[in-house]
C-alpha cells in the first residue's frame, strides 16, 4: 500500500526502499526476529496480498490454489477485520489445501484488526495455530501492509527468508 508516500519525510527507510525497488535493485530487509517466528529457510516465487481479498478469489480462476507455482512464499496482511473473520479466511486456505503447499510464511501488519478475548488467543497466534501442521518457516510482524512503515514487496518473483533470532527477507526482483 502506498498510502503514506507522499507524507513521509525523503530519509525514511520506505522511501528509500521504494527507490531501490523502482531502481531494479534486489531488496533485502533484516527484520527483528518474533516470538512466534518458525525458524527455517525457504525460497520461492512471493505470492499473497491482503487476506480479505485472496479469500475472496478462492473457487476462482484467480485463487492461490490455482496458481502453477510449485511451493510459493506466502504474504499475508489486512486492515479492518474482525478476528474471527480473520480465522475463518486462515481456515479456508487451510483447507483448500494452499497453506499445506508453501514453502514460507510471512505475515505482515494486521491494522485495526483487534484481538478478540473470546478468541482467547491474538490475531498472530490464529494465524501461527493454523499452519501449526507444516513445517516452513513462518515469519511475523514483517513491515508490509496498511501501515506507514510499509516496505515494498514484489510479487511474482524469486525470493528467500530466513526465519530466526534475526531474519532476513529477500527478493530477487526476477519477475517468473
Amino acid at each position: 500500500m502506498c498510502k503514506h508516500i507522499a507524507t513521509l519525510p525523503e530519509e525514511s527507510e520506505p522511501i528509500q526502499a521504494l527507490r531501490k525497488a523502482l531502481a531494479g535493485e534486489p531488496l533485502a530487509y533484516t527484520l527483528p526476529a518474533h516470538p512466534l517466528n518458525r525458524p527455517g529457510k525457504a525460497c520461492g516465487v512471493v505470492v499473497g496480498g491482503n487476506l480479505s481479498v485472496l479469500y475472496g478469489l478462492q473457487g476462482t480462476p484467480f485463487g492461490l490454489s490455482k496458481l502453477s507455482y510449485q511451493f510459493p512464499i506466502l504474504l499475508i496482511e489486512d486492515i479492518g477485520e474482525r478476528h474471527y473473520h480473520i480465522d475463518r479466511m486462515i481456515r479456508n486456505l487451510k483447507m483448500s489445501g494452499v497453506l499445506a503447499h508453501l514453502s514460507g510464511l510471512v505475515v505482515g501488519q494486521f491494522t485495526d484488526c483487534e484481538d478478540d478475548p473470546l478468541m482467547q488467543q491474538s490475531v498472530y497466534e490464529t494465524i501461527y495455530e493454523a499452519v501449526a501442521d507444516y513445517t516452513y518457516p513462518v515469519y511475523f510482524d514483517a513491515p508490509f501492509g496498511h501501515v506507514e512503515h510499509n516496505l515494498p514487496l514484489w510479487l511474482h518473483c524469486h525470493a528467500s527468508i530466513n526465519a530466526g533470532a534475526d531474519s532476513v527477507l529477500r527478493l530477487d526482483g526476477l519477475k517468473v
